[in-house]
This record gives C-alpha cells, sequence and structure tokens, in this order.
C-alpha cells in the first residue's frame, strides 16, 4: 500500500513539474507581468534593422518603449496554435506573431507577412 502512495505521489510530481516548464506564455507573461527587455530585427526584402527596448505587460494591454517612444497595444493568446496577437490601440492594426520558443524568462516571436516578405523576430527577456 505504501508503495503504491508513493509511486502516485511520484507520477503526481512529475505531472505537474511537466505542466509547470511547459511553454505556454499565457502562465509566463501574465504572472510575470511588469517590464520585459526586448530585441527585434526586422527585414523588409535584404533591408535589416535593429531595435530594442522594454515592454510593459499588464493582463490585457502591453507598452513598448524604445528611443522613438511609446506605443500601447493590446494582446491576446491563442494557446492552440501558440500564437500572440498584438493589435493598436489607435488603430485596427494587428500582427500575429508565432511563438518560436519560451521559457520562464524569454520568449522569441516571430511575425511574417508571406506576401511582402516583412518580418519582425522580437525576442523578449526578463
Amino acid at each position: 500500500m505504501k508503495k503504491t502512495i508513493h509511486f502516485s505521489f511520484a507520477i503526481l510530481f512529475a505531472a505537474m513539474t511537466l505542466i509547470a516548464c511547459s511553454k505556454n506564455p499565457e502562465k509566463v507573461l501574465p504572472s510575470k507581468g511588469g517590464i520585459w527587455n526586448y530585441d527585434e530585427t526586422t527585414t523588409v526584402l535584404s533591408t535589416s534593422t535593429s531595435a530594442s527596448g522594454t515592454a510593459t505587460f499588464d493582463k490585457e494591454t502591453v507598452t513598448f518603449q524604445n528611443g522613438s517612444g511609446s506605443k500601447k497595444y493590446t494582446w491576446t493568446y491563442d494557446s492552440d496554435n501558440e500564437r500572440i496577437t498584438i493589435t493598436s490601440t489607435t488603430s485596427a492594426a494587428a500582427l500575429t506573431f508565432i511563438v518560436s520558443e519560451a521559457t520562464r524568462s524569454s520568449e522569441t516571436w516571430t511575425y511574417t507577412d508571406k506576401t511582402s516578405g516583412f518580418t519582425i523576430v522580437r525576442h523578449l527577456k526578463r
């Protein structure tokens, strides 16, 4: 009987560890809301530009700040497809990023417009 209880606890612990270490940004960003550092590379055709700054998250909005100012957006997460959609608060413009990597302290998002070849790769770090 004791072996069965110990085995059950071991399975429960393993399952909880797996869930806690999953790459679900919905678990990462809201629970660690606040300021994240980011750097991004934007590529249009063969021209690339880089930017860096801070991203301040709360449950519904994110404000990106860099040397050229700050912009506020709303954000949503699609857990089925691991995508984050960032929507401008001043217009209906929205970009949907694929979450290509996620850990407890960092994420990498990628947006690609297949028609124009416009690409943004954004790395966020705690």
